[in-house]
């Protein structure tokens, strides 16, 4: 084998073997850029999924505070209805006519009263509630079985109408303003457990 055959045969493998190397260079080369662009597409899809999800919980988000908001404004919207009718009713007492306020007022007594308590009322019903509605009110607890000792305390407070009972240091307040604060008070729960009942 003369020199320049050997030359030759290096150079073919040489030129083989670059080519080879240049191949497999480029199957790299392809294989790193699928590689890359597999992390990418991954990449792109976790961040869009992450973004979908946070979209949702935002989203979600938002629908529950527009949600109890709405329930809210509806509480406060039946907790003034409520508030208005029952100033309504507080009303229609003192609007009633003297008779049938009196009457309501007896009733009141005969069905709280033990027969010996001192009666507070409102300064405007000191000089309605006389010595003979005491007398016929003593009178009836009388015939219930009861001492029917009721007087009519100097001492006034301010309410809309109705009673205090006073004996002692012990008092039970009949008072339009303490009843009607009282079913309120039952009401406002009540209504409030319907709202949130979901």
């Amino acid at each position: 084998m003369a020199l320049e055959d050997i030359l030759r045969r290096i150079e073919a493998d040489s030129k083989l073997s670059c080519e080879q190397i240049i191949e497999e260079a480029r199957r790299r080369a392809e294989s790193i850029k699928k590689e890359a662009q597999d992390r990418a597409n991954a990449l792109k899809e976790e961040i869009l999924k992450q973004g979908k999800a946070k979209a949702r919980e935002q989203r979600d988000r938002i629908l529950t505070i527009a949600a109890l908001e709405r329930r809210k404004s509806l509480l406060e919207a039946k907790q003034e209805g409520i508030r208005t009718a029952l100033q309504r009713a507080l009303g229609s007492f003192v609007e009633m006519p003297v008779d049938e306020y009196k009457t309501l007022i007896r009733d009141m007594l005969l069905g709280a009263a033990s027969g010996t308590e001192q009666v507070i009322v409102s300064p405007r019903d000191h000089e309605l509630l006389d010595e003979a509605f005491f007398a016929e009110v003593n009178e009836a607890l009388q015939k219930m079985g009861k001492p029917g000792r009721l007087s009519l305390s100097p001492e006034t407070r301010p309410m809309s109408g109705g009673v205090i009972l006073a004996s002692g240091q012990v008092e039970k307040n009949l008072s339009f303003d303490m009843t009607l604060s009282l079913i309120q008070d039952d009401l406002e729960p009540e209504v409030a457990g319907i709202l949130y009942s979901d």
